[in-house]
């Protein structure tokens, strides 16, 4: 059988560069698949319960991006790069490891929701 990152590519190529909503939670991922940032109309995308403990840069670099959610993964920080999606407006990062948040959120000036229950957070 395939692997649950065969899978999450499948279902990545599946989309087309049209589409604004990608699912990938509950793969058990590590690494996203590589056409998920050529989904450039991407307006909301789901990578919770997953295993990601980093998140690759190319992400930021999605322009239309209002809602992530990466609650429940392995996150220990959240990349300054996350300032660039400007026009994010719900951010879900609970029940990571991250001890604390990037300066560059304040760059996000849409956000209007930020989720970040049970982290290792000292400050905010």
């Amino acid at each position: 059988g395939q692997t649950s990152f065969q899978q999450a590519e499948a279902l990545v190529e599946q989309h087309d560069v049209m589409d604004t909503e990608l699912s990938l939670s509950r793969y058990q991922l590590v690494t996203l698949p590589s056409r998920t940032f050529e989904l450039i109309s991407l307006r909301k995308l789901s990578l919770d319960n997953n295993l990601l403990s980093t998140i690759p840069e190319a992400l930021f670099d999605l322009p239309q991006m209002e809602q992530l959610w990466l609650n429940n993964n392995q996150l220990q920080t959240l990349p300054p790069q996350i300032g660039r999606l400007k026009r994010l407006r719900k951010l879900f990062i609970g029940y990571n490891q991250l001890t604390d948040l990037p300066e560059a959120l304040a760059e996000c000036t849409c956000l209007q929701y930020l989720l970040a229950e049970f982290n290792r957070l000292a400050t905010l």
